[in-house]
């Protein structure tokens, strides 16, 4: 197992096991605790930081997962195919590991928030999808509701 620096291993709340080994599942709290050293976040704040990190990367993931699946037309080629399977996993798996220090309804609105916007913001540059005014309303919406949740959030 990887033994990280002092600094890394000892500002964690949540997702290490034993000082000086990091927990194997872990591999990347170092870069997100790397970005709270340089930007100052207080210590009893990195947990919190961490899974908000690991929210917003299941919400990209999230956004991949439903991209590919306009690609893989029915599991039929390859890649696409398994891109969809290793995003789709991922997405759920850092969503559970956001959820264990987020409150459940804040993280999976915003997980799933992310993940229409996404997919809908892209659908209109990438598929030539409508971009009426009712439609970027309503995305504007979901958008302003994910950032409610975000500065209302006690965690």
């Amino acid at each position: 197992m990887r033994v990280l620096p002092g600094w890394m291993r000892s500002h964690s709340l949540t997702f290490w096991t034993s000082p000086g080994k990091a927990h194997p599942k872990c591999f990347y709290v170092p870069l997100s605790l790397v970005y709270c050293r340089i930007f100052g976040i207080q210590a009893q704040r990195k947990g919190v930081f961490v899974a908000w990190f690991l929210l917003f990367s299941a919400g990209f993931a999230e956004i991949i997962f439903a991209l590919s699946l306009k690609y893989n037309q029915g599991f039929t080629k390859l890649w696409p195919s398994i891109i969809t399977m290793v995003s789709g996993g991922c997405s759920f798996y850092l969503l559970i590991l956001a959820i264990k220090t987020l409150p459940l309804g804040t993280a999976y609105a915003v997980w799933t928030g992310m993940g229409a916007v996404g997919v809908a913001v892209l659908g209109i540059i990438l598929f030539k999808e409508s971009a009426d005014w009712y439609r970027l309303l309503s995305i504007t919406l979901v958008v302003t509701g994910i950032i409610g949740l975000k500065l209302t959030d006690g965690a």
